[in-house]
Protein backbone atom coordinates (compact mmCIF):
# COMPACT_ATOMS: atom_id res chain seq x y z
CA UNK A 1 0.00 0.00 0.00
CA UNK A 2 1.26 3.48 -0.75
CA UNK A 3 -0.06 7.00 -0.85
CA UNK A 4 1.15 10.09 -2.65
CA UNK A 5 1.96 13.16 -0.55
CA UNK A 6 1.78 16.69 -1.86
CA UNK A 7 4.68 17.52 -4.19
CA UNK A 8 7.56 19.60 -2.93
CA UNK A 9 9.22 22.36 -4.91
CA UNK A 10 11.28 20.79 -7.74
CA UNK A 11 14.55 22.14 -6.37
CA UNK A 12 13.96 20.78 -2.88
CA UNK A 13 15.58 17.47 -1.96
CA UNK A 14 12.91 15.00 -0.89
CA UNK A 15 13.40 13.07 2.35
CA UNK A 16 14.13 9.34 2.34
CA UNK A 17 13.66 7.41 5.59
CA UNK A 18 11.96 4.52 7.36
CA UNK A 19 9.38 4.82 10.15
CA UNK A 20 9.22 1.78 12.43
CA UNK A 21 6.42 1.67 15.00
CA UNK A 22 6.57 -0.82 17.89
CA UNK A 23 3.82 -1.70 20.34
CA UNK A 24 4.81 -1.94 24.00
CA UNK A 25 1.28 -2.90 25.04
CA UNK A 26 0.33 -1.03 28.23
CA UNK A 27 3.39 1.23 27.91
CA UNK A 28 2.14 2.48 24.52
CA UNK A 29 3.75 2.68 21.10
CA UNK A 30 7.05 4.10 19.93
CA UNK A 31 7.97 5.35 16.45
CA UNK A 32 11.61 5.22 15.41
CA UNK A 33 12.32 7.78 12.68
CA UNK A 34 15.95 8.21 11.68
CA UNK A 35 16.99 9.39 8.19
CA UNK A 36 20.37 7.70 8.72
CA UNK A 37 18.91 4.17 8.96
CA UNK A 38 19.02 2.20 5.72
CA UNK A 39 16.83 -0.66 4.55
CA UNK A 40 19.63 -3.10 5.42
CA UNK A 41 19.87 -1.64 8.94
CA UNK A 42 16.11 -2.01 9.49
CA UNK A 43 16.35 -5.67 8.42
CA UNK A 44 19.34 -6.16 10.71
CA UNK A 45 17.45 -4.69 13.67
CA UNK A 46 14.50 -6.98 12.93
CA UNK A 47 16.84 -10.01 12.84
CA UNK A 48 18.43 -9.14 16.19
CA UNK A 49 14.98 -8.38 17.68
CA UNK A 50 16.03 -4.81 18.49
CA UNK A 51 12.83 -4.02 16.60
CA UNK A 52 10.15 -6.37 17.92
CA UNK A 53 6.37 -6.23 18.25
CA UNK A 54 6.33 -4.14 15.08
CA UNK A 55 3.00 -2.52 14.23
CA UNK A 56 4.16 -1.20 10.85
CA UNK A 57 7.19 -0.05 8.88
CA UNK A 58 6.76 2.74 6.35
CA UNK A 59 9.30 3.81 3.75
CA UNK A 60 8.98 7.49 2.90
CA UNK A 61 10.64 8.53 -0.37
CA UNK A 62 9.95 10.88 -3.29
CA UNK A 63 6.75 12.16 -1.68
CA UNK A 64 5.39 8.61 -1.32
CA UNK A 65 4.57 6.67 1.86
CA UNK A 66 4.96 2.93 1.24
CA UNK A 67 4.01 0.19 3.71
CA UNK A 68 6.94 -2.26 3.66
CA UNK A 69 6.14 -4.11 6.89
CA UNK A 70 5.60 -7.61 5.51
CA UNK A 71 8.37 -7.26 2.95
CA UNK A 72 11.06 -6.34 5.50
CA UNK A 73 9.91 -8.79 8.18
CA UNK A 74 9.90 -11.49 5.51
CA UNK A 75 13.45 -10.61 4.46
CA UNK A 76 14.59 -10.60 8.08
CA UNK A 77 13.13 -14.08 8.59
CA UNK A 78 14.41 -15.37 5.26
CA UNK A 79 10.91 -15.82 3.82
CA UNK A 80 9.98 -15.52 0.16
CA UNK A 81 6.54 -14.21 -0.78
CA UNK A 82 5.20 -15.30 -4.17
Amino acid sequence: MSCKCSPLAPHTATPHYFVCVMDYRSAGQEAVVDPEITRAEVISRLKTREYKDVVFIHHIHDGVVEDVTLELIGEARGLVFA
